[in-house]
């Protein structure tokens, strides 16, 4: 069960990696800015738990981009490892069923918190 979560974690990390690519080949063709989605969403989500992001106005912005980053990675990462504990757990999709439902997880879990 270790093995596949693992497996499944690396895919993830492997997607997450291509999507992360992706975005930034897009900024760098149409120069296009960054989004502020990630960091809008880190605020509402400490803004659920009552929590406060710390620094001042220099320094809380860069603490927001960084971790609007890291949840896109433990986004990711988590939907690829979920997927592996599924195969481990007796669960074989057919490529189609799987890469949907894959995709249905991710989206729920990269953009769920941003609604």
């Amino acid at each position: 069960m270790i093995r596949m979560l693992l497996l499944g974690a690396a895919a993830g990390a492997a997607g997450t990696t291509a999507l992360n690519a992706a975005t930034y080949l897009d900024m760098a063709v149409r120069g296009r800015p960054t989004s502020s989605t990630p960091e809008d969403t880190v605020e509402a989500l400490a803004g659920v738990v009552h929590a406060r992001v710390p620094g001042d106005d220099d320094t809380r912005p860069n603490r927001l981009t960084g971790l609007g980053a890291l949840t896109g990675i433990a986004a990711g990462v988590g939907a690829g490892a979920a997927y592996g504990l599924a195969r481990a757990a007796g669960w074989r999709p057919t490529i189609l069923v799987g890469t949907i439902v894959t995709t249905l997880a991710v989206e729920v879990a990269g953009n769920g918190p941003m609604t």
